[in-house]
């Protein structure tokens, strides 16, 4: 709800608006005239580095911006997303990312890629802090990959002022229903969200892809699996159902389709193990958990099992799987379940319905015409599948390889890059209306 503003608290508003565009353009000019770094001299010394070629093209300078603010998971599947894709580029470009907000998350505390930090206040009447404009400038970058839509709203100002190239990513969720950044370079993890995003972009130079690639073809950690079968007592007779995701109210249902879907396993005579890991942001949804989960269900919550949680997948043969985690399962060659309709109970993923569920990214948002029944059969038919002695399924690594594998993010970024990098970013109508947009936003939150 919209607070109630005194006059002088909108005045005061009114001059932090415009306050705030005269302190973009004031501080990045500054920047860039004290920090401008020659970009052929990076570029010569970046390709003479081992294992790269002179034939390869144009070598970017590139600044991944991502969000992270309290209450967020600090596990999140998209820091996940940023960090593979921001390594595969590597392996061509310059590549760093600038964490804005008021945590690092674990996930992005790595060695191999440049990573900076801006404390960031979320209800102040600012676009950005100064800081980010030097973070920005440090690195020149040719082109800015924001890989949220916040993170979105506080850099494209500055690559419009600076000259730069930018990338807006969206990494999932439903088509947005607020206003969304418009701008001509956009990268969709979702193809539903692509054809949303095609028909609204009118600029003349737009480049709006689908890269749905972004899971690493990691080999299992063998030593934490074993561990983790002793401290269990799972013998290699037992089918292992897994389920991985954070813990909260908006996944509950697949963490209780997961205990329902062992259940019914069960009740047909197999032996389950049921493994359910994630970070908890809810509790209660944790004890309601608990208090319909059987004997042979187990949740892990501890940082030493949700840290990088998918080193555990081989030990599973069914996976229920929600977004990344789908795709993470289709890796490590599970069997799949995903989320459709309002049934308590998953459907299994096949040929049939793969592109279906696809559409919405294998989300919470799936649809399904499946009945119950339909579902137990299905499900059955994987147990049997399973105990007949197939426990990995070919058809899951041939999506994994066609669909999700990050190897081909940098052949797949190739043609959004150059375009971003010919056609700069430019400080339009788009790009003052969400900046005001943003504001007006913040300034709400900081009112209530």
């Amino acid at each position: 709800m919209i607070p109630d503003l005194h006059a002088s608290s909108i005045i005061n508003l009114g001059h932090a608006l415009f306050a705030t565009f005269a302190s973009i353009i004031k501080s990045v000019k500054r920047a860039a005239r004290d920090q401008r770094v020659n970009t052929l001299d990076v570029q010569v010394s970046h390709m003479n580095q081992p294992g790269l070629s002179e034939d390869l093209g144009p070598v970017y300078r590139l600044v991944f911006a991502i969000y992270a603010a309290t209450g967020m998971n600090p596990f999140g599947g998209h820091y996940f997303s940023a960090l593979t894709t921001a390594r595969e580029l590597s392996k061509k470009h310059l590549v760093s990312i600038t964490v804005i907000g008021d945590f690092l998350p674990p996930t992005l505390d790595v060695d191999d890629i440049d990573i900076s930090f801006v404390k960031y206040n979320p209800g102040a009447l600012r676009i950005a802090p100064r800081e980010i404009g030097e973070a920005l400038a440090k690195t020149s970058p040719d082109i800015v990959v924001a890989f949220d839509v916040k993170a979105g709203y506080i850099t494209r100002a500055y690559a419009a002022i600076h000259n730069m190239g930018f990338i807006q990513v969206k990494a999932g969720g439903p088509v947005p229903r607020t206003p969304y950044i418009k701008n001509p370079h956009q990268v969709h993890f979702s193809k539903k969200d692509h054809s949303w995003a095609n028909e609204r972009i009118s600029y003349c130079n737009k480049q709006i892809v689908w890269i749905p690639n972004r899971i690493i073809d990691e080999t299992p950690d063998h030593v934490a699996i074993n561990n983790l079968r002793d401290k269990l007592g799972i013998t290699y007779t037992d089918i292992v159902l897994i389920r991985i995701g954070r813990v909260d109210r908006n996944y509950e249902r697949a963490f209780l389709a997961a205990v329902n879907s062992a259940s019914l396993l069960r009740a047909h005579g197999y032996s389950v193990r049921l493994i359910m890991i994630g970070a908890v942001a809810h509790q209660e949804v944790c004890d309601r958990i608990a208090q319909v989960a059987s004997d042979g269900d187990v949740l892990l919550t501890d940082e030493q099992y949700i840290r990088n949680a998918r080193r555990f997948l081989d030990i599973a043969h069914i996976n229920l799987g929600v977004g990344r985690g789908f795709m993470e399962g289709c890796a490590a060659g599970n069997y799949m379940l995903a989320m459709a309709g309002d049934s308590s109970l998953p459907v299994t993923v096949s040929e049939d319905n793969f592109h279906e569920l696809f559409e919405e990214n294998f989300s919470l948002r799936g649809k399904s015409d499946k009945t119950d029944c339909q579902r137990t059969i299905e499900l059955l038919d994987v147990a049997k599948t399973i105990s007949a002695g197939s426990t990995r399924a070919a058809l899951s690594r041939y999506w994994f390889e066609t669909y999700f594998d990050s190897k081909k993010l940098l052949s797949s970024y190739e043609p959004i890059l150059d375009s971003a990098a010919k056609n700069r970013e430019r400080l339009d109508h788009n790009v003052l209306f969400e900046a005001i947009v943003f504001l007006v936003q913040r300034a709400i939150h900081r009112f209530r």
